[in-house]
């Protein structure tokens, strides 16, 4: 935008725009690793790892007055389980 309207002042935009053209190009020939063919290998036993995670509280209490909800997933089995709670 600044090149494209001339807004600064004593500054050379023909040398700007040739420096990102090559910082670009230098970008694009970066090699990255691969992904890895096979992920992690999960637990072998239900209730090994328990991902968990509260919800804040929300503004409009559950008719039951829950405010907050929480979250359970089993790492082996992805069993889910969804709690609510009234207090933390």
């Amino acid at each position: 935008m600044l090149s494209n309207q001339k807004l600064v002042d004593d500054f050379d935009y023909n040398t700007a725009k040739s420096i990102t053209l090559r910082k670009l190009c230098v970008d694009g020939k970066l090699h990255r690793s691969p992904f890895p063919k096979k992920g992690k290998t999960r637990l072998q036993n239900s209730l090994e790892l328990v991902h968990s995670d509260i919800c804040s509280p929300m503004k409009t209490p559950s008719l039951s007055g829950a405010k907050y909800f929480l979250t359970l997933v089993d790492d082996e089995t992805l069993y889910k389980d969804i709690c609510p709670k009234a207090e933390k």
